[in-house]
């Protein structure tokens, strides 16, 4: 079994890291989840929920979401 654990980065931090592809990077000043490529420095924004709390379920784990913001979250498999 795997655990996944979120790292976070500021938005200038961001600005000049490239993750390994797949990795999941929390924007820790606007809490926007980024994807890696293993390429594209800053990684890929994803979409935010905004204004949705609560804890969304996934195939194993539990990711808790706040005013569409990911604060803490565990993914096993």
């Amino acid at each position: 079994m795997a655990d996944v654990q979120f790292i976070g980065k500021t938005t200038e931090e961001l600005a000049t890291f490239v993750g390994r592809p797949r990795q999941v990077v929390i924007n820790t000043d606007t809490g926007q989840m980024i994807v890696c490529d293993g390429q594209t420095p800053g990684g890929i924004p994803q979409a935010k929920a905004t204004g949705f709390s609560g804890t969304v379920a996934v195939t194993s784990g539990n990711l808790t979401v706040v005013n569409g913001s990911i604060v803490s979250g565990l993914i096993t498999g």
